[in-house]
């Protein structure tokens, strides 16, 4: 039962820490290239028969924040996920919780929350399923995401050189 209730109120925290973010943080005129990026993953989605590819870049901050970039073809983002996320070592290793709380839809923020699990792989790296919506709001479907604290993208344009038209 104490464990339990440890439980609750841990997530009562982070829920309220990711609330109180979501409020002080002006998501949509932060320099991200400014931050330092701890973890960074990265992942795509693809159907050719269709001609249709989405590619991810997730960066999880020094400061909590986490941004997630969505390219669609093109060398602007889509869209855009804001959220917050955490670590904490266990018995079991190196565990992250992140959750995305907002998203962009024509330049406006929206609600939009969901939350994950990361756990340390031997490796040092880590994977998850990530989702996401084809069209916002729509048609959703899940990407395999794999990071680590090794960063590949200095910055977003990198990014988008890779992967834009």
């Amino acid at each position: 039962m104490k464990k339990l209730v440890s439980l609750l109120v841990a997530l009562m925290m982070v829920f309220s820490l990711s609330l109180a973010c979501a409020e002080e943080v002006d998501w949509l005129n932060v320099d991200w290239d400014a931050k330092t990026v701890k973890y960074q993953f990265t992942g795509s989605w693809e159907l050719p028969e269709n001609g249709i590819s989405f590619h991810f870049l997730i960066n999880l901050y020094e400061d909590g924040t986490a941004l997630v970039e969505q390219l669609s073809g093109g060398a602007t983002p889509s869209y855009q996920q804001f959220g917050t996320w955490s670590e904490e070592l266990t018995e079991d290793g190196n565990e992250i919780a992140f959750a995305t709380i907002l998203c962009t839809n024509e330049g406006e923020l929206i609600p939009h929350e969901y939350e994950y699990d990361l756990y340390e792989e031997e490796d040092g790296s880590y994977s998850f399923g990530y989702t996401f919506g084809i069209i916002p709001g729509q048609y959703y479907r899940d990407v395999d995401m794999i990071g680590s604290a090794e960063i590949q993208y200095a910055t977003l344009a990198d990014f988008i050189a890779a992967f834009g038209a």
